[in-house]
């Protein structure tokens, strides 16, 4: 049986509720749940589980961020869905089986559907599904866009070899960026030559557009922010100049290195407003309100860049749906606590918080706030906290 919680995905060995570890029903978390109904809100879960795979350390660093937050959504094999709250503690363990493997272990409780109501929760899904299907239907836009303005038939054949030079220009500029904030190398599969690239699947602009993935590309790359590449990416230029004087050929090179741009940029920004809303990891309530200002400003400045409003309205929904997701998974209740004494983060994580992940608590506040030594947190200053 499979799992997700925050919607990490792992494999179940055992799932029980009560002192007396009754196996717990896949429809324990529906409202019109007949045998295991309300009456478990606040209930004690427990789950041992494993993950394994060729990226299970990608997988184990996803799950121990989504751990980390001790609250979310967890969806069962069948759809179902329930906010639940992380209870004491949670491990991951190489496991002695093989390799590849880590087993898990960690406790739950139902929060109570009188706190939060299940419908919030199904639109929550709702709005995964809405924003995976706004994302596809904007690629297809994009795409149909792209193969309209960019040719090079019929023409001489300058313009074919001028507008591959254009196109290798610009991906430079993402294997630069990518070079600089995530990998340290720089790598450009765009190669061959235009006829190789529009006989591949999907033509030029998908080639194009597959290298703009740069999580596709490279994957989970532990303490790298993919964001701020994308961001940069969203405003990358084309070095192609309009000419001075309009000939059919000279415009047709503009307009392809242009249309490049423009796929590149769009791109882009929903890959930005999918790594805000599913990858990226907020320090502050302050970090999360700059990066939808950050995003708000970059879509805005993408879709004016086209001419075509079906684009422009489809970047406008997903950057709306992307916030929207944004605040549902990603904002937390937090209070500001003062002390006299300059105290180590750990002493102040243990009195908010108890003992309980202790080391992961003490990091959040240090992150939360800032600070560069965890041993010193400064006396008679606001510090940021969650609430307990």
């Amino acid at each position: 049986m499979l799992l997700k919680f925050r919607n990490v995905e792992f494999n179940v060995k055992t799932f029980t509720y009560g002192r007396n570890n009754k196996p717990a029903e896949a429809d324990f978390l529906g409202i019109d749940s007949d045998s295991q109904d309300s009456k478990l809100d606040n209930m004690d879960f427990h789950v041992e589980g494993y993950i394994y795979g060729k990226k299970v350390e990608e997988t184990r660093i996803k799950l121990e961020k989504a751990l980390e937050k001790r609250q979310g959504l967890l969806v069962m094999p069948d759809g179902r869905s329930a906010q639940v709250k992380i209870e004491d503690g949670w491990h991951i363990s190489k496991s002695e089986e093989a390799d590849d493997k880590y087993d898990l272990d960690f406790s739950f409780k139902k929060i109570d559907s009188d706190s939060l109501s299940l419908k919030i929760i199904e639109l929550q899904e709702l709005d995964d599904e809405k924003f995976a299907k706004a994302t596809a239907e904007a690629e297809k836009s994009f795409l149909a866009e792209f193969d309209e303005k960019f040719t090079f038939e019929g023409f001489p054949g300058f313009v074919k070899l001028q507008s591959y030079d254009n196109l290798i220009s610009i991906t430079n500029k993402i294997s630069k960026l990518s070079a600089n904030n995530l990998i340290g190398q720089i790598t450009n599969p765009i190669s061959g030559s235009l006829d190789i690239l529009a006989a591949s699947a999907g033509g030029i602009g998908a080639a194009i557009m597959s290298y703009a993935k740069l999580r596709d590309l490279f994957g989970e790359l532990t303490d790298k922010d993919y964001f701020d590449t994308y961001i940069s990416m969203a405003g990358i230029k084309s070095d192609v100049k309009k000419p001075d004087v309009s000939a059919e050929a000279s415009d047709q090179i503009y307009q392809n290195g242009k249309a490049s741009e423009e796929l590149i940029n769009q791109e882009a920004i929903i890959e930005a407003v999918d790594e805000a809303v599913y990858h990226k990891e907020y320090k502050n309530a302050a970090d999360l309100t700059e990066t939808i200002e950050t995003l708000i400003d970059t879509a805005l400045s993408v879709a004016i860049a086209t001419d075509n409003r079906e684009i422009q309205t489809q970047i406008n929904n997903i950057l709306n749906i992307g916030v929207g997701l944004i605040k549902q998974k990603h904002v937390v209740n937090t209070t500001v606590k003062s002390y006299n004494k300059s105290f180590p983060a750990c002493v102040i994580a243990h009195r908010l918080y108890g003992s309980d992940n202790l080391e992961a608590r003490a990091a959040d506040i240090q992150t939360r706030n800032g600070i560069a030594n965890a041993l010193f947190m400064p006396a008679g200053v606001d510090l940021e906290v969650e609430e307990a």
